[in-house]
């Protein structure tokens, strides 16, 4: 068995934008993936088949990816629709788990 930990493919339109943003956090919040960013229009399609086999986990930001990530030969049990931030209400008040300042505590 391996030491490696699963490696977790995430699905952004444009680096430093919301979900990049929210991507970067997610990955400080669960270290025990290896998290890559597939930034659409940065990956060549000859290399997005071989990210796309190497993940274990594969999370498309949008419906849309989703059918793109089939296209381009996915494995359809590999691929999440959409991992958006998580709140928690706690004596009334909301907080986002996945905050830049929640990954850091």
């Amino acid at each position: 068995m391996s030491n490696q930990k699963p490696i977790v493919l995430w699905s952004c339109d444009v680096k430093g934008w919301a979900y990049h943003n929210r991507v970067e956090t997610m990955s400080k919040a669960l270290p025990q993936y290896n998290h890559r960013v597939w930034i659409m229009s940065a990956v060549a399609p000859s290399l997005l088949k071989g990210l796309m086999a190497a993940a274990d986990i594969i999370i498309c930001q949008g419906i849309k990816v989703v059918e793109r990530t089939l296209a381009a030969g996915a494995d359809p049990k590999k691929i999440l629709c959409r991992m958006d931030s998580i709140r928690i209400d706690h004596e009334g008040q909301y907080f986002d788990i996945f905050t830049k300042e929640a990954a850091v505590r």
